[in-house]
């Protein structure tokens, strides 16, 4: 969350306390030892339904180390309509073909769930924090942080699910600047 406002900020609280103590009850009736990671963005809005069907999953299969749910963008404009096609080819289309497939190979940091022992395993946490020491590395670790901690938990044998069902909305960038950061171009 390093490119929020105050707006999208206060939003993504509001979303949390929401589903929060839905969620703590649920967990701790079903499952007393495993922990979970909610991975949202500031501007991230989702129902308690949706988490619960996320937790659902990762209670129900322990060889899951990550779910994500699906995104809807929301605005208006030229630049969001290219978004909202974006998301219905690359994150509906395909999620859902490598879902079916048996192995989804993103768990988006907008919208996901990680199980705490498959992120917090050495071989996953000690490369994900890793820092950059090569242009590629630049790419591969900071611009898509959410695939390569994807690919360190596939590479350890964990599964990455798609629940199509969970739902979440994201506010996409109306303009070029806010665009530009979302993609997470950072100036060095």
């Amino acid at each position: 969350m390093w490119h929020e406002t105050y707006e999208e900020i206060m939003k993504i609280i509001i979303s949390i306390f929401r589903s929060s103590f839905q969620a703590a009850s649920f967990c701790m009736r079903k499952e007393k030892h495993n922990t979970y990671i909610l991975s949202l963005d500031g501007d991230t809005d989702f129902h308690p339904p949706a988490v619960m069907l996320l937790v659902d999953r990762l209670m129900q299969y322990p060889l899951i180390g990550a779910a994500c749910g699906r995104i809807h963008p929301t605005g208006t404009g030229p630049l969001v309509w290219y978004q909202k096609f974006e998301y219905a080819v690359s994150h509906w289309l395909h999620k859902t073909a490598e879902h079916v497939f048996g192995c989804v190979l993103c768990s988006p940091g907008c919208f996901s769930l990680f199980r705490a022992s498959a992120v917090m395993d050495d071989n996953v946490m000690k490369r994900y924090t890793t820092l950059p020491t090569e242009a590629r590395h630049h790419i591969q670790y900071d611009q898509g942080e959410d695939r390569w901690l994807s690919t360190l938990l596939l590479q350890q044998g964990w599964r990455v699910e798609y629940i199509s069902a969970a739902d979440a909305y994201t506010n996409a960038p109306e303009g070029f600047k806010e665009f530009y950061n979302q993609v997470g171009i950072r100036k060095p």
